[in-house]
């Protein structure tokens, strides 16, 4: 990369000076014609002369650029300084610069149309065998690589980049560099730093899954990101630094932290081809005015928390995909929504003392419409706004269906609440009887998986819960994660309980639904009100010295194990709703 003369100026002090661009930096620095000398013949279109004197050497002085800054005028506005070519299967692509300095790439016929059109300074169009072609007035156009160089700063984590000045809108990082996979990338650094401008759109490899706010530091210009891993793992305020962003494009999050977009005016969607976050997690797009709200609301998501969406202006209609139970009533401050389709039979709000959910603090808001099914039921229905309008849909077949649950219960002399969760021990272990079992299993397995995608982001214990989607009974199954759980790596079914295998013990979660009656354990006075229980605690059972584990139908576990290592002495622990006992045999 070299230097290149562009402009001639008039300063108001009538000094004349020469603007160079430095294509490296990207830089423009006026230089007075002593400071010019100094460069001597490093600047590609002048030379110095023995004696001193300047000479233009690629097209005379009067094809470029001349800005009087005495009467505020430029001559030859529309001429441009031709500063290198690059060479591709589709054709051949110059990178021109402007007066300013500004710097783009045009292919080989859009050169030609604009050359035969305005001025270049330092080439001329000409025919060739019938054929227009750019050529230098005086020595050759100035080749330029196309490829980035990648190298990695394995210390610092960072991912070096050398990026060619012809580079398109496109920077694409490769899965491997120098031999070794692209991981645990902290930052991306790009040389020249002008070229960080004309990166748009950046695509990141397989191999790249956890995407912090210190990834994209260097590039603040980016209008779209796009990441081939399977399932991201993105950190608080990811992408807060990007103003220019407009569009993420992910296969699926698996874990989403706080405030990844907030304040990104710009943004418009985030584009998902699998699974969506679990959480909504508080400020992720507070302020995103542009985005599209049912781009990333999608079935999957569980829980959409506090200041999430505010100040949003693009989304009229919103859908409430069946998976969600939990909504902050801030979640949705100050959105210009005018209907909402909820899909979910239930739905918690999180009590908030100051607004109520679709609350707008602007005078004439709209109404909002809220579409519920005619069986749902809303827990803390009276934080919805004052706005808001509910308007239950006709009975459908699954309706009737809880309806026939409904009679089933009364038979069994089972009489539940039908407006609220169940939350109360007695009530839900009355309710277990008459839901369905696949209901049960499928929430038990959802919840695993679940603290599977989290546990890195704990550094002790937890609890995570979620509603048994089985109408007209909506209860609650929380499950408690110990820390032992955190250094898990397998989970599978093994007779009625749910086995997760950890590095010193195993966890038994019950997913039989009478046997889940009997492992309730309530958790401790004065927990907050949005995380009520009881909660299911696993049985844990010691893999020191572990020879197998027996589970009978009625969910009795027996675990054998070996004393001292030896297969022929071994001794027997019982396991039974929490009472242990050990037998010598």
């Amino acid at each position: 990369m070299s230097m290149y003369a562009i402009a001639i100026i008039r300063e108001i002090t009538r000094e004349i000076k020469i603007r160079i661009l430095n294509t490296y930096t990207g830089n423009c620095e006026d230089c007075s014609l002593g400071n010019v000398k100094f460069y001597g013949n490093s600047i590609v279109n002048l030379e110095i002369g023995l004696d001193g004197d300047i000479r233009w050497c690629q097209g005379s002085m009067d094809r470029y650029p001349r800005i009087d800054m005495i009467s505020n005028t430029v001559v030859n506005i529309n001429n441009i300084t031709v500063i290198g070519v690059s060479k591709e299967e589709s054709g051949k692509t110059y990178r021109v610069s402007n007066y300013r300095g500004e710097t783009v790439s045009l292919s080989e016929e859009k050169l030609i149309e604009y050359g035969s059109t305005y001025q270049l300074c330092n080439c001329k169009i000409l025919n060739k065998a019938d054929k227009k072609v750019v050529s230098a007035i005086e020595g050759t156009i100035e080749k330029l690589s196309i490829t980035p160089e990648f190298k990695i700063n394995y210390e610092e984590k960072a991912l070096l980049v050398n990026v060619p000045i012809v580079l398109d809108n496109t920077l694409e990082i490769p899965s491997i560099v120098g031999g070794r996979p692209t991981i645990n990338i902290l930052t991306i650094i790009i040389k020249p730093v002008a070229s960080t401008k004309q990166i748009k759109h950046l695509i990141l490899p397989e191999s790249i899954d956890r995407i912090t706010s210190s990834l994209f530091f260097t590039l603040r210009d980016l209008e779209e990101i796009t990441l081939k891993c399977n399932s991201a793992i993105i950190y608080d305020s990811a992408f807060v630094a990007l103003s220019k962003l407009r569009r993420i494009n992910m296969k699926s999050i698996k874990v989403m932290g706080k405030g990844i977009c907030s304040g990104l005016s710009n943004l418009e969607e985030i584009n998902l081809s699998d699974r969506p976050p679990i959480d909504i997690q508080p400020q992720s797009f507070e302020g995103c005015k542009k985005f599209k709200i049912n781009s990333i609301l999608k079935e999957g998501v569980k829980s959409i928390h506090a200041k999430a969406f505010v100040g949003n202006q693009a989304s009229k209609e919103i859908i409430i995909p069946k998976s969600v139970f939990n909504i902050n009533t801030s979640a949705f401050h100050n959105c210009e929504v005018e209907t909402v389709r909820c899909l979910s039979d239930t739905i918690r709000f999180n009590i908030n003392s100051f607004k109520g959910l679709f609350s707008y603090d602007k005078k004439n808001g709209s109404r909002v419409k809220l579409i519920l099914s005619s069986k749902a039921s809303l827990f803390y229905e009276t934080n919805l706004d004052k706005r808001v309008d509910i308007v239950r849909l006709d009975s459908t077949e699954e309706d009737i269906a809880a309806g026939n649950k409904l009679k089933k219960s009364k038979l069994l002399g089972i009489n539940l609440p039908l407006n609220r969760l169940i939350v109360d021990k007695k009530e839900m272990e009355e309710a277990i009887v008459i839901l369905d079992q696949k209901s049960v299993s499928a929430t038990i397995l959802s919840l695993v998986e679940e603290a599977f995608n989290k546990k890195d982001f704990y550094r002790s214990g937890f609890k995570l819960q979620r509603p048994v989607t089985s109408k007209p009974f909506n209860v609650i199954i929380g499950l408690e994660f110990p820390e032992e759980f955190l250094k898990s790596d397998l989970a599978q079914i093994r007779g009625n309980y749910l086995a997760v295998r950890c590095k010193h013990c195993i966890l038994l979660y019950p997913v039989d639904k009478y046997i889940l009656q009997n492992y309730y354990k309530v958790g401790p006075l004065g927990v907050p009100k949005f995380q009520v229980g009881p909660y299911v605690y696993p049985i844990k059972i010691n893999r020191n010295n572990l020879k197998t584990i027996e589970i009978s139908e009625n969910g009795s576990i027996r675990a054998i194990y070996r004393n001292n290592n030896d297969d022929n002495d071994y001794s027997v622990t019982l396991y039974d709703q929490y009472k242990i006992s050990d037998i010598n045999d």
